[in-house]
């Protein structure tokens, strides 16, 4: 349970930073 919720809490994180990068360049 607790590795879903780590897996899930790192593909949000990353697709924000993606974002975020994407908005700064």
């Amino acid at each position: 349970m607790s590795c879903l919720g780590y897996r899930v809490a790192y593909m949000r994180m990353s697709v924000s930073h993606v974002g975020v990068l994407t908005f700064e360049v």
